[in-house]
């Protein structure tokens, strides 16, 4: 029972949290045969605390991949997937995280859904603060938050389509605009109590 004791204290330390993330990158896809520029928002919510520092999160994700040396009539100038899926986030002592996200999707491009897909994305955050540990911070508010926001990420993905089924393989950076959005109010709200 004592054993237990400090695993338990330590579990209030990691609270459940969220991340609404804007990522931009590269990536090649062997559907749309080329480099392209990769752009994707997602939203994430930590639903269950497995252990103190590791979260079980669900995600719905909207990734999209751009040729810009083809006219957009050409449909290899674009593939978009929507997925909805699960995966865990966690969070070290030092503040470091690590997610990793996998799901099914439905690919589609410029004009319909073309087929479906299935993606994993590893995402690292090298300065990540927990919402309410960030919004109790008692100085530099903003420098902590922008901190927190940023992240690398890698993804791979393989699509099936009517057109050809391939991989994609992308990385690049990401900002968590609801960090900016959310925690100066949940700052405010602390000061007031």
């Amino acid at each position: 029972m004592i054993a237990l004791a400090p695993s338990l204290a330590r579990a209030d330390d990691f609270l459940l949290d969220g991340r609404f993330v804007t990522r931009v990158g590269f990536a090649y896809s062997g559907v749309t045969r080329g480099p392209a520029l990769s752009f994707s928002t997602g939203i994430e919510a930590d639903i269950l605390r497995i252990t103190p520092r590791v979260a079980l999160t669900v995600f719905f994700d909207a990734d999209s991949t751009t040729r810009l040396d083809l006219p957009d009539q050409d449909p290899r100038a674009g593939l978009g997937n929507l997925g909805l899926g699960v995966g865990i986030f966690y969070v070290s002592d030092g503040n470091v995280a690590f997610g990793l996200a996998s799901a099914p999707s439905m690919a589609f491009d410029n004009d319909d859904v073309i087929g479906v897909g299935f993606s994993t994305r590893a995402t690292l955050y090298p300065f990540y603060v927990p919402m309410s540990e960030a919004a109790s911070s008692s100085s530099d508010h903003f420098a902590a938050w922008v901190r927190s926001a940023l992240s690398v990420w890698v993804l791979a993905r393989a699509d099936f389509t009517g057109d050809g089924n391939g991989g994609t393989l992308a990385f690049g950076v990401s900002f968590d605009l609801g960090r900016l959005m959310i925690l100066p109010e949940l700052a405010a709200m602390k000061s007031i109590h």
